[in-house]
């Protein structure tokens, strides 16, 4: 799930990457809890921009409410120059943006987390392995989901990460066959 899109359209429409080779893709650090505003001003400045959410249960005066958290904490993708995020999401609210070294690699990375996000499949928090290649699930209902696991012969589940970052998100795949796919 992503931030609103505009007027127009659902705001539960994924606007994740999918070419974009004009610009390169940057990861902008926010202020503390400042994602979703970030991700609003670059949208409404025209930025393509990217803020992955999972739904959170909290209790808040002894009620339980479904929230929406950012996945990545204190972070928002987006596609442009240096000066242009800056410009667009107001200097105050972002701490640092750098353009990220692998491009292909955090375009791979972001598609497959919003296919994820996309397709229902349950999405929880995991240790990042050190030891991965890609996969894609072959068949069925998760099938087309491409992620990272351990080992293509044994996969139990579909591991969901960015490069350079703690947090990591996997979906388990038992009883689905994988394949390697063209890189």
């Amino acid at each position: 799930m992503i931030v609103p899109l505009g007027p127009l359209q659902d705001h539960r429409v994924n606007a994740a990457p999918h070419g974009f080779k004009d610009e390169p893709w940057c990861i902008v650090r926010t202020g503390a809890r400042c994602e979703k505003i970030v991700a609003s001003r670059m949208w409404a400045s025209g930025i393509s921009c990217y803020l992955p959410l999972r739904h959170v249960e909290r209790a808040y005066c002894g009620r339980v409410c479904s929230i929406e958290l950012p996945m990545f904490a204190a972070h928002v993708f987006a596609s442009g120059k240096i000066n242009q995020l800056m410009a667009a999401a107001g200097a105050g609210a972002i701490r640092q943006v750098t353009v990220a070294a692998d491009q292909d690699s955090l375009r791979w990375q972001l598609r497959s987390l919003k296919s994820a996000l996309g397709s229902g499949a349950p999405l929880e928090s995991c240790a990042r392995t050190p030891i991965q290649c890609r996969a894609e699930v072959s068949d069925g209902p998760l099938q087309g989901l491409q992620g990272a696991v351990e080992r293509i012969d044994a996969p139990p589940k579909l591991i969901f990460e960015i490069d350079g970052f703690l947090e990591a998100y996997s979906t388990g795949i038992l009883g689905s066959r994988v394949i390697s796919p063209e890189v």
